[in-house]
């Protein structure tokens, strides 16, 4: 249960009241500090004098974002808004005539906060699927069966076709699809049944949810997991690395970031969903703060990183933290987290040519998408997105699309993983706009 933060007149003089407050509910107030006894707190600096604050909790509480906003002092100059993802709790939009406090599903920093009415999120209204109404199925009919989840498309070159990396979580599996002018295939040879995915020491078979490709040119695929499905009582939120040029029958990780004492009181069958990497150019282009330093992101702070940093996100409450992974040590720096306005997140994908970050919830949520856009430092709610008149209401839990460059008339290929494989289909087509829309 998610109790509001008080609105306070004197930042300073209130501000161990309001702490206490929050405290008692499980809160940490990032405006205070960014790290809370290891919360998943995450910082929103206060402007200018009184105004108010913002607080929301993922899944329960699991951690808050607050800020101080508008001038003068007074009580309507920035209402506290608050909202809870995590059972029962309606959104609540918090604004004041001064400017509201930012929330962590808020849509905007110094803007209204919490979740918006209208079945949007953070405020935003749900807009129009963006693309065509018509969705096709694109695979072969019964090949996957049930859960099949994640996807990446790794674009063409003059000597390769596109293809797209699709994950099954059980049985732990990676297929490496191709196009044969009608349906996504599975690959001939050593993929023509997908491969079986371990852990490094080769055993166990991680709850392989969501993937991602950092480099087109690179065979280095990156998958998100909620846990080994030996032991699937017990929670492993991990970060694989897999070389998907290793020639063996079935793939072991080359490296793994187990994040689970970072995100803690989530449940074992409900935690790392999906996974996107964000490259650096646009991070640091587009001012993105980090969280742990207090300043803006700099590459240069994270060595051996792989050039950006990685995003995943978690299915219960819908929070998303970016990392940085040390491909030397093993080990990990979250930079940044926020709420996706979403109850859960299925999957992310980061679309280079437009700069949008895709956050995806399935039937729990209606399929709703929503586009997050770096600005002020963060990564924000843009548009929240009613699924495709086509798309069955399914569990669709996989996203992803084809860059502008395989355009066509204007359009682009968005493709969805349906984990309950309805009428004997686990993969669809449909389609956005080219480039910023």
């Amino acid at each position: 249960m998610l109790a509001i933060a008080r609105i306070w007149q004197g930042l300073t003089e209130s501000l161990a009241a309001v702490r206490s407050a929050a405290g008692s509910a499980g809160l940490c107030l990032a405006s205070v500090t960014a790290a809370c006894g290891g919360s998943d707190a995450t910082e929103v600096p206060a402007s200018g004098d009184g105004g108010g604050a913002g607080a929301a909790a993922t899944g329960g509480g699991a951690g808050a974002r607050a800020g101080a906003a508008g001038v003068g002092g007074a009580a309507n100059a920035g209402q506290a808004g608050a909202r809870s993802d995590g059972g029962g709790g309606a959104g609540i939009s918090g604004a004041g005539t001064g400017g509201a406090g930012a929330a962590q599903g808020g849509a905007t920093l110094g803007g209204s906060a919490g979740n918006g009415v209208g079945g949007g999120a953070g405020g935003v209204s749900m807009l129009p699927w963006p693309g065509s109404a018509d969705v096709v199925t694109v695979d072969e009919g019964r090949f996957f069966g049930a859960n099949l989840s994640g996807l990446s498309y790794q674009p063409a070159t003059p000597t390769a076709p596109s293809v797209l990396w699709a994950l099954q979580n059980i049985p732990s599996k990676l297929y490496r699809l191709v196009f044969d002018g009608t349906n996504w295939v599975a690959d001939s040879g050593a993929w023509a049944s997908g491969k079986l995915l371990h852990y490094r020491n080769g055993k166990g078979a991680p709850d392989a949810e969501g993937v991602t490709q950092p480099d087109f040119a690179s065979p280095a695929l990156y998958i998100a997991s909620e846990h080994d499905n030996d032991t699937s009582q017990v929670g492993r939120l991990s970060i694989l690395r897999l070389d998907a040029n290793d020639g063996s029958a079935e793939l072991s990780a080359t490296h793994e970031w187990n994040v689970t004492t970072d995100i803690p009181g989530v449940g074992a069958n409900v935690g790392l969903e999906a996974i996107s990497f964000v490259p650096d150019a646009a991070l640091v282009s587009g001012g993105f703060l980090d969280e742990a330093k207090h300043r803006a992101y700099d590459p240069a702070d994270y060595p051996s990183h792989a050039g950006g940093l990685f995003f995943v996100g978690v299915e219960d409450g819908g929070h998303v933290y970016a990392y940085a992974l040390d491909h030397t040590a093993s080990t990990f720096v979250r930079v940044a987290s926020f709420g996706s306005g979403q109850t859960g997140i299925m999957d992310l994908a980061y679309d280079r040519d437009s700069g949008y970050l895709w956050g995806y919830c399935d039937d729990t949520c209606g399929n709703k998408a929503t586009i997050f856009q770096l600005t002020s430092g963060a990564f924000q709610i843009a548009r929240v997105y009613a699924p495709p008149a086509g798309l069955p209401s399914t569990n669709n839990e996989g996203i992803t699309f084809a860059p502008s460059a395989e355009c066509s008339d204007g359009q682009r290929a968005f493709f969805w993983t349906d984990d309950d494989q309805l009428d004997g289909h686990a993969l669809r087509r449909g389609s956005i706009p080219c480039g910023e829309f």
